[in-house]
């Protein structure tokens, strides 16, 4: 009798200890199972706004290397300088409706803003002029304004072509006397605006062989959906 005691408490004992150590895990698992389903929401949303901040740090960073080279340029080419202070103003939300042909930003007669001015993405990064002037906004024509045509040169050539703006601006009426590359920059010569700001550079150069002009696709050196402030020349 005593030897089977001692066996049922040892069977007990063992069993206790392997079946505890199995539903312990079990437990373990489940409530980390739990948890894990409660944080993948919450990892998500923070991943998906980490990549929003990096977005913005690039196009930022990319915007900065775009105004330096403009001032490059400008330097090298002996532009006219424009030292004026600049007016900094927000930009009123975009979303959803606006087509991008016309901003409105926060900032008007008040702060010397005048209508005509030219508007900044950056500094020497053409983006606009001011059209129409409110004691406290303004309403900008940006180059994405199908409307809105700029006299332009293009490279260190400083090759004759026209702004055409629109959703996607080109330079066209490019007289064919000398040759323009990808990468050329283009900048603004117009009468109405300083000269030498940069509006973009070429993307792409499409030729006919029967016509006297080419025409170049631009890229601009930053979104307009990015830019949460613009800088205004006195």
């Amino acid at each position: 009798m005593r030897y089977l005691i001692i066996v049922c408490v040892t069977v007990f004992l063992l069993g206790a200890i392997f079946y505890g150590g199995v539903f312990a895990r079990a437990t373990n698992s489940l409530v980390g199972q739990v948890k894990s389903a409660f944080a993948l929401p919450f990892l998500f949303v923070k991943g998906a706004f980490l990549r929003l901040d990096i977005a913005k740090e690039l196009s930022d960073t990319h915007l900065e290397n775009q105004s330096l080279r403009a001032e490059l340029l400008a330097r090298k080419n002996d532009f006219p300088r424009h030292d004026a202070p600049l007016i900094a103003a927000k930009v009123y939300a975009l979303y959803p409706l606006n087509d991008k042909s016309v901003v409105t930003i926060v900032g008007g007669a008040s702060m010397g803003i005048r209508e005509g001015a030219a508007v900044l993405a950056a500094k020497g990064i053409f983006l606009g002029q001011v059209v129409r002037v409110g004691n406290d906004w303004s309403e900008v024509r940006t180059v994405f304004d199908p409307t809105h045509d700029i006299p332009v040169r293009i490279g260190s050539s400083a090759v004759n072509g026209l702004l055409r703006g629109g959703a996607s601006p080109v330079v066209t009426l490019i007289a064919r006397v000398k040759p323009i590359v990808v990468g050329d920059p283009v900048y603004a010569t117009s009468r109405d605006l300083p000269y030498g700001l940069v509006v973009g550079s070429v993307s792409e150069v499409r030729e006919n062989p029967g016509a006297a002009f080419v025409e170049a696709s631009l890229v601009l050196p930053y979104s307009l959906h990015d830019l949460s402030t613009v800088f205004v020349m006195r």
